[in-house]
């Protein structure tokens, strides 16, 4: 049952969007994750790892250790091998090949700090796959301190020490404008008695969601200025 629910939420099935009120940024992200996953090798460190929903994709991978800031719900939620404080990575420097960070940089209160630690514990020329929100609400407050474009981004990882080798915008125009009206759906349904949440949730939101999803297929080669996510192949250069 856990394995299902993992599963319509971060790999989601067509149907799942009758439930899942996050199904195009889950969706676009899976499919991202999907393609860069040749590149994660050798030993991975997966932080902010949650349950480690692409752990099944790191075919190339000879070791995954996830890690997660140290809190009660951390433990109590995620499957992290180890828990810190959420500053200094508690590894010896140049000691992983390949880096997963999806969705945490928007969370660490020094992002500079956190990404030098990520070239830190890095290979010289190993690889770090990363995505961050550039539209979407506040969520996790108040440990949520930032949003970046694609060039504060790709400026960001260069000043760390990383050149960018692949990057993409998830989530695009009216296909981004659809995800946020979803989430907006889903969040004021919340307060809804499950009889009344689940149905409404199913009648409103999949549609929405569907029609993002078809949208976002036909327009995935433009370039456009409006999308939630950015997701970054980047390689530690010189330190």
């Amino acid at each position: 049952m856990k394995k299902w629910h993992q599963r319509i939420q971060h790999d989601p099935p067509l149907w799942s969007a009758l439930v899942n009120p996050h199904f195009l940024p889950r969706r676009a992200l899976h499919a991202a994750m999907r393609k860069a996953a040749c590149f994660l090798c050798g030993r991975v460190l997966d932080v902010g790892c949650g349950k480690q929903p692409y752990r099944n994709l790191l075919s190339h991978a000879s070791n995954v250790t996830g890690i997660e800031i140290d809190t009660p719900i951390s433990r109590a939620n995620s499957r992290a091998d180890i828990f810190y404080s959420g500053a200094i990575l508690p590894f010896d420097d140049e000691v992983f090949d390949s880096i997963i960070c999806n969705q945490v940089l928007e969370h660490a209160k020094d992002g500079t700090l956190f990404l030098h630690e990520l070239h830190r514990v890095l290979a010289p020329d190993g690889i770090l796959v990363l995505s961050v929100p550039f539209v979407w609400p506040e969520h996790e407050q108040p440990h949520d301190h930032r949003r970046l474009t694609s060039y504060g981004l790709e400026q960001l990882l260069h000043d760390a020490g990383f050149t960018v080798l692949q990057q993409y915008k998830l989530v695009s125009g009216v296909a981004a404008i659809a995800a946020l009206l979803a989430d907006w759906i889903g969040e004021t349904l919340r307060p809804a008695p499950s009889v009344l949440r689940i149905p409404l949730r199913a009648i409103m939101i999949a549609p929405i969601s569907w029609l993002g999803a078809v949208i976002d297929h036909w327009q995935r080669h433009g370039n456009p200025s409006l999308y939630l996510d950015n997701f970054v192949v980047a390689q530690r250069t010189a330190a």
